[in-house]
């Protein structure tokens, strides 16, 4: 079996609102928002994932995490996302879909 390499890690801010997301999830956890995970068309296929984690212990206390990620493909990207959701999920965090950042 051969494993999948990492996606690659890439600067970047989220689009403009006026940017359509592919896909998004925003998870919260006691009312605060925890996790905002987005996806973009980034040309010849490739998907970039923006992501922001916040701590659960200091909600609102720190900045957001930012981190983005670039895919090769769709189905990447949506794999990715779908584990990503599923974590969130396992530490008690409610996990909503959401059609763009903010």
């Amino acid at each position: 079996m051969v494993a999948e390499r990492p996606p690659d890690r890439v600067p970047g801010t989220v689009p403009a609102a006026a940017v359509p997301a592919l896909f998004g999830y925003r998870a919260s956890k006691n009312r605060h928002t925890i996790m905002e995970l987005f996806g973009f068309a980034a040309g010849d296929e490739q998907v970039r994932v923006d992501a922001e984690i916040r701590s659960v212990r200091a909600p609102g206390a720190s900045d957001p995490e930012r981190m983005s990620y670039l895919f090769p493909s769709s189905e990447q990207a949506r794999r990715f996302a779908d584990d990503a959701v599923t974590s969130f999920e396992y530490m008690g965090c409610v996990v909503e879909t959401v059609s763009r950042p903010g």
